[in-house]
C-alpha cells in the first residue's frame, strides 16, 4: 500500500494534488483528523457526507478537496520527497544516472502543470 493511503503521503497528496497552500495546510489536517480522516480514502467516506461543508474546512477547500478525488488524482502515486542520501550518484564522466531523474522530474511537471491547468479552468 502506498503512502497516499495508509497516511504517510496524505499531506503530500493534499498540498501536491487537491492544492491545499502549505500555509493551511497544519489547520486542514487538523480538522480532518478531528473527523477521523487520515487517508485518502477516509476522505473519499467524508466527501459523500454532508459533514465535508460543516466540519470547520472553509468552502474554497473543501471545493478542492472534492475536485481532487472526483478527477481520480486520489489513485496517483505521490513520490516520496526527495532524499539525497539515497538519490544515485554518478561520477563527473558520466550523467547516466541522473537521465532517469530529469525525465521523471519533466513528467511530474508537465502533469502539475496540466493539474493546474484543469483546475484553474473551472
Amino acid at each position: 500500500m502506498d503512502g497516499v493511503h495508509d497516511g504517510e503521503g496524505f499531506e503530500r497528496w493534499l498540498q501536491d494534488v487537491a492544492l491545499v497552500h502549505k500555509r493551511i495546510l497544519p489547520k486542514v489536517v487538523e480538522v480532518l483528523a478531528a473527523e477521523e480522516v487520515f487517508t485518502v480514502g477516509d476522505l473519499e467516506v467524508l466527501a459523500r457526507l454532508p459533514r465535508l461543508e460543516s466540519c470547520g474546512l472553509t468552502a474554497v477547500t473543501a471545493e478542492k478537496l472534492r475536485d481532487a478525488l472526483s478527477r481520480g488524482v486520489e489513485r496517483q502515486h505521490v513520490a516520496p520527497a526527495h532524499d539525497p542520501a539515497t538519490a544515485p550518484t554518478t561520477d563527473n564522466t558520466s550523467g547516466d544516472a541522473h537521465a532517469g531523474g530529469k525525465a521523471a522530474l519533466a513528467a511530474g511537471t508537465a502533469a502539475l502543470l496540466d493539474t493546474r491547468c484543469r483546475f484553474q479552468a473551472l
